[in-house]
């Protein structure tokens, strides 16, 4: 054997035990780790143990049937009741709403009979006279008068027109209309009257609709009060005929 040759086989013999060692340490190597803990089984999906868990349905008792309330001749007549009472309540505000338009109806005709002359209506006591001249309607509910105010007494006496008051037809009480009464030609002002002196002027006073004027006050605080009845004379007018003016 040459040379070669031993060196070939002393690189085969090397590469054998080193493939020898090789594989005894992989096999130490195995022998060493710990055995592999089993892992426990997976948990089941939610909707599964949802499954398994829910209680089973119970089963719904059949309900029992409704009883059907028999309408019974109480509730015929409470029916019965119940329109007569509505068709009363309609009845009522008609003829409401007519008298209404006839009460208005009359005062408008009353009113349009004023003379366009003096109509002279007085109300005196010991220290003052209240007259009222004419009336108008200036407007709905709006009504003027011209008034003249003399002074009876033996002393000095203030005027003031606020101190007037109209009353209507259906018990109020109607304060001054100051400012409709600004605006009317010889508008009736305040200030004092020597004894033996009168004062002339207009005055307006607004009234609520459908009604009418029943009695002017003046009262100044000093005596009685002054009270022309217009009611009275709007009474005893004489009634329209076919030859009278609307």
């Amino acid at each position: 054997m040459n040379r070669m040759q031993i060196i070939i086989v002393v690189l085969l013999v090397t590469m054998v035990l080193g493939v020898f060692a090789a594989l005894g340490y992989l096999l130490l190597a195995n022998n060493r780790q710990p055995a592999a803990t089993p892992s426990p089984p997976a948990a089941p999906p939610p909707t599964a143990v949802a499954q398994q868990t829910a209680a089973p349905k119970s089963t719904a008792s059949p309900t029992r049937p409704r009883a059907t309330a028999t309408p019974s001749r109480w509730a015929g007549a409470t029916a019965a009741s119940s329109a007569a009472a509505k068709s009363m309540a309609q009845a009522t505000q008609k003829a409401v709403t007519t008298a209404t338009a006839e009460a208005q109806a009359k005062i408008d005709a009353i009113m349009r009979r004023m003379p366009a002359g003096d109509i002279g209506l007085v109300a005196e006591n010991a220290r003052l006279s209240l007259t009222i001249s004419r009336m108008a309607w200036l407007g709905p509910g709006s009504l003027s008068m011209k008034l003249q105010i003399v002074n009876k007494g033996q002393s000095n006496l203030t005027l003031d027109p606020t101190w007037l008051v109209l009353e209507d037809a259906k018990k109020g009480l109607n304060a001054l209309d100051q400012s409709v009464t600004d605006t009317l030609p010889g508008a009736l002002k305040a200030g004092a009257l020597a004894p033996g002196a009168s004062a002339d002027g207009q005055v307006a006073f607004k009234l609520p609709l459908q009604t009418a004027p029943a009695g002017l006050v003046y009262s100044d605080g000093q005596g009685d009060p002054l009270k022309i009845d217009i009611m009275d004379w709007i009474v005893h007018l004489p009634k329209a005929t076919a030859t009278s003016a609307p």
